[in-house]
């Protein structure tokens, strides 16, 4: 994981907050309806007014949001840290846009989300070999 330069108690409650909202997301996804959470990935996220000032947080939320996934008990991929991220940025109300992917590679089938917010990729980068589904 590469250092953040943000001051260590930004990090650390960056690292607490994703640790809970990943957590929320896995709930989320494992307690509601594949067609609720389908709705709620085509809609594009919920619609919010203010626009976000602060790049740096986003970088160092981004940044702990990537290496607390990684480190879960439970399998964390593109869509738990979109619902995750999604959520967090919903409770500062500011903006963010989710990207679906699909397309087919030498393994078959694949899928990828996606989300940023003030053009920060919060959840990792779209792919270029995959289709935008919606976004």
């Amino acid at each position: 994981m590469r250092k953040d330069p943000a001051p260590f108690t930004e990090r650390a409650i960056c690292v607490a907050i994703a640790f809970v909202a990943l957590i929320e997301a896995r709930l989320r996804l494992t307690l509601t309806g594949d067609a609720e959470i389908t709705a709620f990935l085509m809609s594009g996220g919920i619609p919010r007014r203010r626009r976000p000032g602060d790049g740096t947080w986003l970088r160092t939320f981004a940044w702990a949001l990537q290496g607390v996934a990684r480190r879960m008990p439970f399998r964390s991929d593109c869509l738990i840290r979109v619902l995750a991220a999604d959520r967090v940025l919903s409770l500062r109300d500011w903006p963010s846009e989710i990207r679906l992917q699909a397309g087919q590679r030498p393994e078959g089938f694949t899928s990828h989300a996606c989300l940023s917010c003030d053009g920060v990729d919060l959840t990792g980068g779209a792919h270029d070999d995959l289709g935008m589904i919606a976004g």
